[in-house]
């Protein structure tokens, strides 16, 4: 009888040092792979973020731009290294929605809608900004070409259309005209550029999430629009992954935060969660299969996360906590079946 009570009281031992091992590593370890960690940043925004990728030496940089609390445009970077944040700039003027950001390699450009409604845009450290013809009623996105000095732009216009334009970096900063895409939006659209295509993606007047492609060369043909699964109350992101691949990054009618991986030629793709919860539309960047993303907490403050493994695999692989918990379930099973033997 003492036995058996030695063994009893020996399983409960061995089972609450399991569960306390298991506790130990989920709170002492922070997952490398398979979950998202965010770091909360200095400030607040009272609307959603964008982001930008520089890679410096082997060490991402994301350039972060919000809307302080007093309308001012703003922008630091963070090292997804170190951790380290820089300080925030500011660029002055006031804006009534998010701005936008795009790094290069020696600078950094910035585009807010402004208190008229006009699309301005200049590079860190200007005294003034640049207007752009036609207006917007959200937030505009862009994207630089370095090698070609050209700025791309692209807003929701008056009537709700998706339109976009092209600027010359160089003085006296000739913009083109404005090409004017199929469909209509509630929301700031997003794009990117990639394998001589732009890839848009926006919210549609019935929340759905759709994204398009517009071939870079004139008469720059526009492909259907393909709507996602799901909807979205708030701006979708858009990535481009490779040349059969792109991500898309939403806010859901519950305020968690998703992405997926589409296939361009099926449209196929599965939604994965973010583990995090956001009152605004996320921001999204791809570098090198990584994927970046920076986000409005609900208490306003500004949060990042990225991947340390390329997507889709990232999605395809367990957090280590829940690895490492599932070793040690199934090794302490073991030992007890051989303890009671």
């Amino acid at each position: 009888m003492r036995g058996f009570a030695f063994i009893r009281r020996l399983n409960k031992v061995i089972f609450i040092a399991a569960i306390l091992f298991i506790i130990m590593l989920t709170t002492c370890f922070q997952p490398t792979f398979g979950a998202f960690t965010w770091q909360k940043l200095t400030g607040s925004t009272p609307d959603k973020p964008a982001i930008s990728l520089r890679l410096e030496s082997s060490s991402w940089l994301m350039y972060i731009a919000v809307r302080a609390s007093d309308n001012s445009t703003v922008w630091t970077y963070l090292n997804t290294t170190s951790g380290e944040q820089a300080p925030w700039h500011q660029e002055g003027g006031s804006t009534p929605s998010g701005p936008a950001v795009f790094r290069t390699q020696t600078l950094t450009f910035l585009a807010t809608r402004g208190m008229d409604d006009g699309i301005y845009w200049k590079s860190a450290g200007e005294s003034s900004w640049h207007k752009l013809s036609g207006s917007t009623l959200s937030g505009p996105a862009i994207f630089v070409n370095a090698t070609e000095n050209i700025m791309y732009a692209l807003i929701r216009g008056e009537d709700n259309g998706v339109y976009w334009c092209n600027v010359s970096l160089s003085s006296p900063y000739a913009q083109g005209p404005w090409h004017k895409l199929t469909g209509t939006t509630l929301d700031s659209p997003s794009f990117s550029l990639g394998g001589g295509y732009m890839w848009i993606a926006t919210r549609g007047m019935d929340d759905g999430i759709y994204w398009c492609q517009v071939l870079m060369l004139a008469p720059y043909t526009q492909g259907a629009w393909h709507k996602l699964t799901g909807s979205t109350p708030s701006s979708p992101a858009i990535g481009y992954l490779d040349s059969g691949q792109i991500s898309v990054e939403v806010r859901s009618s519950d305020n968690s935060i998703k992405y997926c991986v589409v296939t361009i030629a099926d449209n196929s793709h599965e939604w994965k969660s973010m583990d995090g919860n956001t009152s605004s539309g996320p921001a999204m960047q791809l570098g090198q299969g990584l994927l970046f993303s920076c986000a409005r907490g609900m208490d306003s403050g500004i949060y990042c996360t990225w991947t340390t493994q390329a997507i889709p695999e990232f999605s395809d692989i367990l957090p280590a906590t829940v690895v490492l918990a599932l070793v040690v379930i199934v090794t302490v099973s073991i030992f007890r079946k051989k303890i009671q033997r």
